[in-house]
């Protein structure tokens, strides 16, 4: 009895053990996806800043000449 129970204690910590890393894998992947969103996020920002000067640009040149 002593034996089935060391076993199964044995087996819940494997468990517990290999659980315990695949968190840890998920935790880097979306650790490495919310950089990449992060990034991708900045690009965009700095896209849309630089469209908001180009539309700034033609407005004022086109105020200019009229």
């Amino acid at each position: 009895l002593l034996l089935v129970a060391h076993v199964v204690q044995v087996q819940q910590q494997t468990q517990l053990a290999r659980t315990y890393d695949i968190a840890r894998e998920r935790l880097a992947d979306l650790e490495a996806q919310r950089e990449d969103l992060n990034n991708a996020i900045d690009d965009l920002q700095n896209q849309l800043k630089w469209g908001e000067k180009m539309i700034a640009s033609i407005n004022s040149a086109r105020n200019a000449a009229e």
